[in-house]
């Protein structure tokens, strides 16, 4: 059965790349400032200089900034009365319009001043505002244009890095974030970034390393420490990780990343109590968090604790109803609760919102299966199969379903596939032997068998064997395996008494010893007066004995239960002689 295991799930915690960081500028192109000085009075000639002084500094997109920026817009707007042509003042409007979000107006401005000279600034802030409203192709091509006229200035580099971040070319994003790292060695975010773009190509060792410099750079900031954690869970290190999200916890005792991923690294230890707290605590900070509910659900499911993960996931599917995967991992906690109609239900609600959800195809198959749904359990094993043909619970469930119907001949086929898939798997093996037997391909059988037999030497095995060598006529080995399950007390569990009963009949039966075959059958019968294959056998013995009255008694009665039951008899004339025809000699 395919592990209920999750696959990695990654909660957006924090974008890699800051995209509300107008950066810190240091252009080194503020003394090319062209001004037209004699259209400019005192006035603008100050406003210029403070704008240009701040921009050094650094004006980080926040709120507590948008004072400042909205004096710069003002000021900047008195320089342009007095010279239209001024393009660093229409380049210091558009950064100061990108402080405020007001994107379409800074590429406006930036554009003019564009039109006027070609410069730095308006390259920059074109850059960021384009970004800023996702048209990144534009963004990256103003950024490269700052590069050309400034190629060591970071913040284009870091702007550029996360616009090729967001277009999936991780190598290129990787390539400006190490030119940023050797102008500046002392640069966090950089290597912060780099990190994350590194676990994103699985580059795990490289991620580690990158996000412990972030850490030694800056200890302060915990968004590497968490990440750093989470590489090591994607790398199977969940102790490493657990010390990491346990120290973002002591800085931040309200991170809800922090519980979650630390439920994560628990679960994975197997240590589920703890998880369980985790994920709880996690959902008292953030109570509409749907994985969070699905991950402690797993977490119930693990302890044993099926209502109460069945009540997880039903909350997370409450908060997101296009959850398919706490959709089918309900469903599965239903067939452990044998709510087989109820989990149906849940798989189909999971396969209408991924109809490539083999998982769902594939349990669904099984609850339709257990049902006695088998045209329909062949049908969502045949989904599964055609989506992972690699699984071979599906091949061995379909070809238990076509056993069902009697199709043994394409059963076989399913089995002999699962059995290329999963060569080691007992079951598998008696199913084709069993198969096998009542096709007739007694030799098949018996190595099939056998095979079963070696990796799991169990009652049932043995069972089947015996059966193959009475069809094959091969009395002394089905003796021999009498005498083999006989030493593994079948009488120790009732089940088993029953079947051993019922074949040492059967045995007696082909050992032509009929006095002794009715015998055990009848104890067989004790078990359970109204079983169909006791009751036949019961009827051939009879006949052989010369009881007709009696013979047809027992035929009659087994008859009656097997149109009852939709019993199909495959096997008796084959075992008791083609040349006994109970059914007209009964008429």
């Amino acid at each position: 059965m395919k592990p209920l295991i999750f696959a990695p799930i990654f909660l957006g915690i924090l974008s890699p790349f800051n995209s509300g960081l107008e950066a810190q500028i240091n252009s080194s192109i503020f003394n090319e400032v062209y001004l037209a000085q004699e259209n400019l009075n005192e006035k603008a000639r100050k406003y210029l200089n403070e704008a240009e002084i701040i921009f050094k500094k650094g004006l980080e997109v926040e709120e507590s900034n948008f004072p400042v920026a909205k004096n710069i817009i003002k000021n900047m707007t008195y320089v342009i009365k007095k010279d239209q042509n001024n393009f660093q003042a229409y380049s210091y409007r558009a950064r100061a319009k990108n402080v405020l979000g007001k994107s379409e107006e800074a590429i406006s401005d930036a554009t003019k001043s564009l039109m006027i000279k070609e410069n730095y600034d308006a390259y920059y802030a074109r850059g960021f505002a384009y970004k800023n409203i996702n048209k990144n192709p534009e963004a990256n091509d103003d950024f490269e244009k700052a590069l050309k006229i400034e190629p060591k200035d970071t913040n284009s580099l870091y702007l550029r890095a996360t616009i090729k971040y967001s277009l999936n070319d991780l190598k290129g994003s990787i390539s400006d974030l190490s030119k940023i790292i050797e102008i500046n060695p002392q640069y966090p975010d950089a290597f912060y970034s780099r990190g994350y773009a590194y676990n994103e190509l699985k580059d795990y060792k490289n991620a580690l390393l990158d996000f412990s410099k972030a850490i030694e750079i800056n200890p302060k900031d915990i968004r590497p420490l968490l990440y750093r954690g989470i590489v090591y869970m994607e790398s199977e290190d969940p102790k490493n990780a657990l010390s990491d999200f346990s120290e973002v916890i002591e800085i931040d005792p309200n991170n809800f990343f922090a519980y979650y991923h630390r439920g994560k690294a628990k679960h994975a230890l197997e240590d589920y109590e703890n998880a369980l707290i985790d994920f709880s605590q996690a959902i008292e900070i953030e109570p509409k968090d749907a994985l969070a509910y699905s991950w402690r659900g797993y977490s119930n499911t693990d302890l044993g604790n099926y209502k109460d993960a069945i009540d997880d996931y039903s909350k997370a599917i409450e908060i997101d109803p296009q959850d398919s995967y706490s959709l089918s991992r309900r469903g599965s906690l239903k067939i452990r609760l044998e709510d087989y109609e109820g989990s149906i239900k849940d798989f189909s609600s999971a396969i209408e919102i991924n109809a490539m959800d083999d998982y769902s195809y594939s349990f669904r198959g099984y609850s339709n299966y257990q049902l006695g749904n088998y045209e329909n359990a062949i049908l969502d094993y045949s989904s599964a199969i055609q989506i992972n043909p690699e699984y071979a619970f599906n091949f061995f469930y379909r070809g238990r379903s076509k056993f069902e119907l009697a199709d043994f001949k394409s059963a076989n086929d399913d089995f002999s596939q699962a059995i290329k898939i999963d060569p080691e798997d007992a079951g598998q093996y008696f199913f084709r032997g069993y198969s096998n037997t009542l096709l007739k391909n007694y030799r098949n059988a018996i190595t099939d068998l056998s095979k079963a037999i070696e990796i799991n030497p169990i009652y049932i095995h043995y069972e089947k064997r015996i059966y193959a060598y009475l069809f094959k006529g091969d009395i002394k080995k089905a003796s021999r395996d009498i005498k083999i399950i006989e030493d593994l007390n079948p009488k120790d569990n009732s089940f088993q008494e029953n079947y051993f009963y019922e074949l040492k009949g059967h045995f007696e039966f082909r050992n032509k010893n009929f006095d002794q075959s009715k015998n055990y059958l009848f104890k067989a019968l004790s078990y359970d007066p109204n079983k169909y294959s006791v009751l036949r056998s019961i009827s051939y013995v009879e006949y052989q004995k010369g009881n007709k009255k009696q013979a047809c008694d027992f035929f009659e009665k087994s008859k009656n239960i097997a149109a009852k039951e939709s019993i199909k008899d495959t096997w008796s004339q084959d075992f008791f002689g083609k040349e006994i025809n109970l059914d007209e000699l009964c008429s």
